[in-house]
């Protein structure tokens, strides 16, 4: 297969799953919900050479690139949420940001503000999520450090949904210092 023909066959896509071009997210579009569990990605496991973003920024997948430099690149997001949904991630391997050191991590802090900028530009949307999964529990596909950078508008479907009587009632002040100083106390130094 051409992996620089932008436009694959469907017929190709199960093929591209299992030799890791691209995320399980079109395999959750694809497959029905009862077939899932036996594709899921092994993200415990996973090398660096099986890594989709190591391969697109190696050359070895097309995107569509936005900015890179010596430490990072942006590029569009090939299952947009809505047009503009673009990612940033190091060009390094970094799983999550548990793992990424701080030099990277400031570096992405202030090219993130940049493509910000620039999806706010050229979209003027009422509102833009930056996001971060780390862990598969918390919907991380791909192992590898990215952040989702979405425009957003009035009635689209996209959002961060809270559970039903979040709001309800409020922590008491007990315990939210008690979260905080068990965070607080919690060495992160590298």
């Amino acid at each position: 297969m051409d992996m620089r023909n932008p436009i694959f066959d469907a017929r190709n896509i199960r093929d591209m799953l299992t030799r890791g071009y691209y995320s399980l997210s079109l395999w959750h579009c694809l497959m029905p919900s009862n077939n899932l569990s036996k594709h899921k990605v092994n993200q415990k496991n996973m090398k660096k050479q099986d890594c989709t973003f190591c391969k697109i920024v190696s050359g070895e997948i097309p995107a569509s690139v936005i900015f890179e430099d010596e430490v990072c690149m942006a590029f569009m997001d090939v299952f947009p949420v809505n047009e503009g949904h673009c990612l940033l991630i190091p060009k390094d391997h970094f799983e999550n940001m548990l793992d990424v050191n701080p030099e990277v991590a400031s570096h992405l802090a202030v090219r993130l503000r940049e493509l910000t900028k620039r999806v706010h530009g050229v979209y003027a949307p009422t509102g833009i999520i930056n996001a971060i999964a780390n862990g598969s529990e918390a919907g991380q596909e791909i192992p590898h450090l990215h952040i989702h950078v979405i425009p957003r508008k009035a009635g689209d479907e996209f959002g961060f949904r809270f559970p039903e009587g979040y709001r309800d009632e409020m922590a008491s002040r007990e315990q939210l210092e008690e979260t905080g100083k068990k965070l607080s106390n919690v060495n992160v130094r590298d």
